[in-house]
């Protein structure tokens, strides 16, 4: 029997790079940047001893449906992975918010793009 070769690509993200709740504390303790988008918050914590990693934080009060929940969690970790190369010992907190709720797909793509563009001019 053949052994399928499992390996992840490179810019795949590990288990290292999603927040558990003991780094939440770490990362909560060292923000100095904050950028507001219309559907997201996002908390910037920087350090030369910190990992490059991303917590997703979507409350059942703010996003009714599991779904959208999901949706929110999975186009941020996209996001992640394909410019993981920017957040170098940087810990990045997502903080969903209430018009994330009756948003498209497309409008919360917008709203990433947008973190985006306003990160890179810090």
């Amino acid at each position: 029997m053949l052994k399928a070769d499992i390996s992840l690509p490179l810019n795949a993200l590990k288990k290292e790079n999603i927040l558990n709740a003991k780094r939440f504390n770490l990362g909560f303790s060292r923000i100095c940047q904050k950028i507001h988008t219309k559907h997201f918050s996002y908390l910037i914590a920087q350090g030369e001893d910190l990992s490059t990693s991303i917590g997703i934080i979507a409350g059942k009060k703010k996003v009714k449906t599991a779904v959208k929940r999901n949706l929110c969690r999975r186009l941020n970790k996209e996001m992640f992975r394909h410019n993981k190369a920017k957040f170098t010992n940087t810990m990045l907190i997502v903080i969903v918010s209430q018009h994330a709720d009756a948003a498209t797909k497309e409008d919360l793509w917008c709203s990433i793009n947008s973190f985006l563009a306003q990160y890179a001019q810090l």
